[in-house]
């Protein structure tokens, strides 16, 4: 994909998705969001499993 990019002379700039270790506890904010999010379904669906 890389190889694409450069060919289309598109600038891909690294992300940074977890703030240091997920299994330390420490996340980015966007994990806050999403959570909610996974939250309120499992809330209105009670009982439902995936």
């Amino acid at each position: 994909m890389g190889d694409v990019l450069t060919r289309a002379t598109l600038e891909v700039k690294p992300v940074k998705l977890m703030a240091s270790g997920g299994r330390r506890g420490r996340h980015t904010e966007h994990l806050g969001h999403l959570l909610s999010v996974m939250q309120s379904v499992a809330r209105a669906h009670p009982g439902a499993t995936w």
